[in-house]
């Protein structure tokens, strides 16, 4: 058996090297809505902030308030000033375990983080975001950054690029469908 290590796994690759098994673990990327002035200079994903590839300003609009939303806030509060969540759903980090969910919530209220539920966001502007709650209040939020967490999906387009050039395609991983660490042991 051959091992390459960094190249990059195309379709082009698949069929020069033409293996008689594909095992593929392209994980997820960030799920980026289609809301209005998603594209704009100030506006990231959760992963590119945890990872140090972009900055942030000093009044930050998380979008997003399930586990990952919220330790980005928690993260982005230690670096600079004002922070608020922004979720649609009634609370923050539902999908957090409970006893963890309790410490995060406790440390998201000590740092003085904004939490915003049963709101969702209709724009994002130049000076900020545009929100609609649930009893259709329009509201605008001043912001310098705005820090997208809203989800994952899967990382299954060599998946589908492949099909029908191997023998044997395997799909592992979040390139299934995003999931949780257990999920992902258990996998293993």
């Amino acid at each position: 058996m051959k091992v390459e290590l960094g190249k990059e796994a195309t379709v082009d690759v698949i069929e020069r090297i033409k293996p008689d098994v594909l095992i593929l673990a392209t994980g997820a990327v960030p799920l980026i809505p289609k809301i209005s002035g998603v594209d704009r200079k100030f506006v990231a994903t959760a992963w590119d902030v945890l990872a140090d590839e972009t900055e942030v300003g000093d009044e930050v609009v998380v979008a997003g308030g399930g586990t990952v939303g919220c330790e980005s806030a928690e993260f982005i509060a230690d670096r600079c000033g004002k922070v608020t969540i922004v979720e649609m759903l009634g609370d923050v980090a539902l999908d957090a375990e409970p006893s963890s969910r309790k410490l995060l919530l406790k440390r998201l209220n000590e740092q003085k983080i904004k939490v915003l539920t049963n709101t969702k966001i209709e724009a994002i502007t130049d000076g900020g975001i545009s929100l609609i709650d649930n009893y259709f209040g329009r509201h605008l939020i001043e912001c310098d950054s705005v820090v997208l967490s809203l989800g994952a999906k899967a990382n299954n387009q060599l998946m589908q690029a492949s099909k029908g050039r191997v023998k044997e395609n395997y799909a592992i991983g979040d390139c299934v469908r995003p999931r949780k660490i257990l999920e992902a042991i258990h996998e293993g």
